[in-house]
């Protein structure tokens, strides 16, 4: 039986970018746009000895989930996530109505609510 490979820097890289359009994707649909830095793509593509996937459901998902719940990221904000102290964090971007509504209005969605 053969073992499997770890993965290399370039996979979990690749991988950290899909899982991430995912939840760019998933925040799209409330109106809110994702943008994640590069040293925060850098430090979840870290290797640990968590699943990948489960590093990004602790350190972006879940934060994510926060924010939403807490009606602290609204439609038309952008949520970034960074880092800091070598951790990721996730603040609010808000846009102003200007400027949100061009953004919704360029992907193909409502405007936002004021």
């Amino acid at each position: 039986m053969r073992q499997a490979q770890p993965l290399t820097p370039d996979d979990r890289g690749r991988m950290v970018d899909l899982l991430l359009d995912r939840d760019a994707r998933r925040l799209r649909s409330r109106g809110v746009r994702l943008e994640v830095t590069e040293a925060a793509r850098e430090l979840l593509a870290e290797p640990s000895p968590q699943p990948l996937h489960r590093t990004i459901r602790t350190q972006v998902n879940d934060r994510l989930d926060a924010l939403l719940a807490s009606a602290e990221a609204r439609p038309g904000d952008t949520v970034v996530a960074d880092t800091r102290d070598g951790h990721v964090v996730c603040t609010v971007a808000r846009e102003d109505v200007e400027e949100a509504e061009a953004a919704a209005e360029a992907e193909g969605m409502p405007p936002p609510m004021s």
